[in-house]
C-alpha cells in the first residue's frame, strides 16, 4: 500500500515495529550515498541499521544487499 501511495502508511512506524519490507524501504532511502562512494563502509555504519534489522530476521534481500554495499 505504501509504494502504491497510500500516504495513510507510516513506514518509519512500521519500520520500528520490525516489518523486514518497511526496513527495506527506509534502508535505501538512508543509504544512497554507498553508490556514489568506493570505498567499503563501515559494517557499524548507522545507515546500514534497517538493513541489519530486516537481516536478521532472515530476510534475503536485505541480506543481499548488506553483501552488495560492502563487497
Amino acid at each position: 500500500m505504501y509504494k502504491k501511495g497510500d500516504k495513510s502508511i507510516d513506514i518509519l512506524s512500521l519500520a520500528n515495529a520490525l516489518v523486514p519490507e518497511a526496513c527495506m524501504i527506509i534502508a535505501d532511502q538512508k543509504a544512497e550515498k554507498f553508490n556514489h562512494i568506493k570505498r567499503i563502509p563501515d559494517i557499524s555504519d548507522k545507515d546500514l541499521t534497517y538493513y541489519k534489522i530486516a537481516a536478521a530476521q532472515q530476510y534475503l534481500p536485505a541480506i543481499g544487499k548488506i553483501v552488495d554495499i560492502i563487497f
